[in-house]
């Protein structure tokens, strides 16, 4: 089975790529925090996207939000919506499930 472990931000998220628990490749994607934010979540999507259709992964696995504030928290609930809408077959779980 091929894991997407997405550690997820608006400006950086970064994203391994796991098959039968063995890290297959990493690295990360960004956008500009002067770019309108409806542009920065078309980036995001176009980079699940690529991942997706890259890896063709079963399931997707992200890290436990850790919010340094209520900001924060609602950006990080908002982001994670924004995946359950584009990937297929998704559970939210921690790294520790590796």
């Amino acid at each position: 089975m091929k894991y997407l472990a997405i550690d997820n931000a608006l400006a950086v998220s970064g994203w391994a790529i796991f098959e039968d628990k063995k890290l297959v490749e990493w690295g990360k994607f960004t956008t500009k925090a002067t770019d309108p934010i409806e542009e920065r979540l078309g980036q995001i999507i176009d980079n699940l996207d690529i991942l997706y259709f890259k890896y063709k992964f079963d399931m997707v696995l992200f890290e436990d939000c850790q919010a340094q504030s209520n900001r924060n928290l609602q950006t990080y609930h908002k982001l994670y919506w924004l995946y359950f809408d584009q990937v297929k077959n998704l559970y939210i779980l921690n790294y520790n499930y590796l």
